[in-house]
C-alpha cells in the first residue's frame, strides 16, 4: 500500500510539472483569419488550396514561413492555425521585427499586409522592460 502511494505520488508530480512547464510556453503557433472572393468580388465556397506566406520586408525578399493549407471557406471566411504541422514548424519569427503576411490562392496573389500585434507580443513587450524577473525557471 505504502508502495503504492509514493507511485502514485511520483506520478501526480510529474504529470503536474509537465503541465505547468506546458501553460507555461508560448504556442508556436498562430491562428489566421480571412475572407476569400474571387476577381468578381464574389465570396469562395468552394474548397481552395491557400499559401499563406510571411516575410520581415514590405516588399521583396524570401519568406520566413510558408504554408499551403486546403479549405472550405464559409461564404470566403475561413480560419487556419498556422505551424501544427511538425514537418514545416514556425521557428525563424522572433517578434523582434515587424512582419508582413501575403495570401495566395488559384491565380490571385493579394498584396502584403503586416501583422498587428498579439496578446502575447503585448506580454512579451512588458518582460521586455522589466527590471526584475518576478518568475523564474
Amino acid at each position: 500500500m505504502k508502495r503504492f502511494s509514493i507511485v502514485t505520488f511520483l506520478t501526480l508530480c510529474v504529470v503536474m510539472a509537465y503541465t505547468i512547464t506546458a501553460y507555461s510556453q508560448v504556442p508556436p503557433t498562430f491562428n489566421f483569419q480571412g475572407r476569400l472572393v474571387d476577381k468578381n468580388d464574389h465570396p469562395v465556397v468552394t474548397s481552395v488550396d491557400i499559401t499563406v506566406e510571411i516575410f520581415d520586408v514590405a516588399s521583396g525578399g524570401s519568406p520566413l514561413h510558408s504554408e499551403t493549407l486546403n479549405i472550405t471557406p464559409d461564404n470566403g471566411y475561413f480560419n487556419v492555425v498556422l505551424g501544427t504541422n511538425p514537418s514545416n514548424p514556425i521557428t525563424n519569427i522572433n517578434g523582434k521585427k515587424t512582419l508582413w503576411y501575403q495570401l495566395s490562392f488559384g491565380s490571385i496573389k493579394q498584396p502584403r499586409k503586416a501583422f498587428d500585434a498579439v496578446p502575447y507580443a503585448l506580454g512579451a513587450q512588458d518582460a521586455l522592460d522589466a527590471e526584475h524577473a518576478e518568475y523564474a525557471d
